[in-house]
């Protein structure tokens, strides 16, 4: 890992990105767990529909992993430390 040798200051703007993307990782998140609980709650409550949503409900660990790692490497940048 990359660290930097040195502080890093942030300036307040910078401080205001990182909690706004922080923000929006944290609500697309809970948007992608939302649809695996209600996807399986509904499977289970209607089998029939599992072939309908399963494509879905097999999508959101990726949509999961992929908004953490856009929001690390945007973290890393305003770090420096890419």
């Amino acid at each position: 890992m990359d660290l930097p040798n040195q502080s890093v200051n942030l300036t307040p703007q910078q401080i205001v990105e990182i909690d706004k993307k922080l923000a929006t990782m944290r609500h697309n998140v809970n948007n992608c767990l939302a649809m695996l609980v209600a996807t399986a709650e509904l499977m289970r409550r209607k089998p029939e529909t599992v072939a309908r949503f399963a494509e879905s409900f097999a999508d959101q660990p990726q949509k999961i992993a992929d908004e953490i790692k856009k929001f690390s490497e945007d973290l890393r940048a305003s770090l420096g430390m890419q």
